[in-house]
């Protein structure tokens, strides 16, 4: 819809169209690039480098980020070493952090974002790849996550909503988030997006006590559509670092409401207060879902969240 999709003039986008003739006379140039946050050295690190490096395309840089960068090198080739970047750190980094770097050391013109035990389908990175260059105008693509615990597809199971499959305008996608209460799009691991979009609404912002995915992925819709594909291409496990890390229902509450009404006063995206509404009650509904299920696995934990619940509801 008119006023949603920002016009092509900042030199991002220049920058963008010209990176492949420029690169043909220099270094080379990967058409994506992979962040990896390795805050520990293991199995599961080692699955995600190994499911990357088996791509069926080999215009790939692989960006390693965290305490554990420099002790990735374990089954790695000589011929695979040239698209492996370490960057390492004197700590273990926070998932914004750790993008962050990613992102400042990547030359990629399209962006993946992966956390330690998160694998990829052979195909996937193609046909992502595929889907934004076919179109200048989609800012990002997600694919199906499937849980290896479980066995099932996300975010189904986390939040109870459908994810969006197809293409949608960034105005009917941030609607849908609202409405939802959750993240319909995806997780992180699922997702590829566009680096020129991402400079525009720089950068992974650090005060969230609990990074949001929703949050950037509302600034990226700015500038493009979204697509949903309804394959699933790409299979997380608990282990994945970046992401499972279990936050205080009142936070996780606070963080989702406080993004769809940050989305709600923005003009641009034309969502009432009534969807704004009708989210919240999901998104509540949802954490006590997710939570009620917990405790029936451990009762022991259950007079610690009920005191948690009512404090969530005071």
């Amino acid at each position: 819809m008119p006023g949603v999709r920002e016009t092509v003039t900042g030199w991002a986008d220049i920058a963008e169209a010209y990176r492949p003739v420029v690169g043909q006379a220099q270094r080379w140039s990967p058409d994506v690039s992979v962040g990896v946050i390795a805050n520990e050295a293991g199995s599961p690190l080692r699955a995600t480098i190994n499911s990357i490096l088996a791509q069926s395309i080999s215009e790939i840089e692989i960006v390693i980020v965290g305490a554990a960068a420099e002790l990735v090198h374990t089954g790695i080739g000589t011929a695979a070493a040239p698209r492996i970047r370490r960057v390492q750190t004197a700590a273990a980094v926070s998932v914004a952090a750790g993008f962050n770097v990613v992102l400042d050391n990547s030359r990629g013109r399209f962006i993946k974002l992966l956390g330690a035990g998160a694998t990829l389908h052979p195909d996937c990175i193609a046909a992502q790849l595929r889907v934004l260059k076919s179109d200048r105008g989609i800012a990002l693509v997600a694919a199906g996550t499937r849980d290896a615990q479980h066995g099932i597809a996300r975010p189904e199971h986390r939040c109870g909503s459908r994810r969006i499959v197809g293409v949608r305008s960034g105005q009917c996608t941030v609607r849908t988030i609202v409405r939802s209460g959750c993240d319909p799009i995806g997780p992180v691991a699922g997702v590829m997006f566009r680096r020129a979009a991402f400079e525009r609404c720089r950068d992974l912002r650090k005060q969230e006590a609990e990074w949001q995915a929703l949050d950037l992925w509302t600034r990226l819709l700015r500038f493009g559509d979204f697509v949903g594909m309804p394959d699933t291409l790409v299979t997380e496990t608990h282990t994945c670092e970046a992401f499972h890390r279990r936050a205080a229902m009142r936070d996780r509450l606070a963080n989702r409401i406080r993004i769809a009404r940050r989305l709600t006063d923005d003009p641009v995206w034309e969502v009432s207060t009534g969807d704004r509404l009708v989210g919240e009650v999901n998104c509540f509904w949802s954490s006590l879902q997710g939570r009620f299920s917990a405790l029936r696995k451990h009762p022991r934990r259950r007079r610690d969240d009920i005191v948690e619940y009512r404090s969530c509801v005071s």
